[in-house]
């Protein structure tokens, strides 16, 4: 089961989404989004995120409580770095960052 929410102009998303814990999916693609609320860590079913090209400019240290997340996709953005809590997520098999604000590599990825 996911929730597609590609190209609705949303500028923030609902704390309400905390209480989607058995979604596996989320997609909210071509956005205004620019922070994600901190509730969004309480959706431990996810197992793929898709939130490229909007205007997140960081994430909520909660991502890391989504130990079933396997794909992330935070391409086009304005993220300039990612929370340490993002170590947590041990069955990422991707995880894709191009055209951000900062350059991410192995050793600079966490803040």
């Amino acid at each position: 089961m996911g929730s597609r929410l590609d190209n609705t102009l949303l500028e923030e998303l609902p704390s309400l989404l905390g209480k989607l814990v058995k979604l596996r999916g989320f997609s909210a693609v071509q956005n205004k989004l620019v922070n994600l609320p901190e509730e969004f860590g309480k959706m431990v079913s996810l197992t793929k995120i898709n939130l490229d090209s909007n205007g997140l400019r960081s994430l909520p240290e909660s991502l890391g409580n989504l130990k079933n997340l396997r794909d992330i996709s935070l391409t086009r953005n304005r993220i300039g770095w990612l929370p340490g809590s993002i170590r947590n997520l041990a069955k990422v098999e991707e995880m894709r960052l191009s055209f951000n604000r900062h350059k991410f590599s192995k050793t600079t990825l966490y803040k």
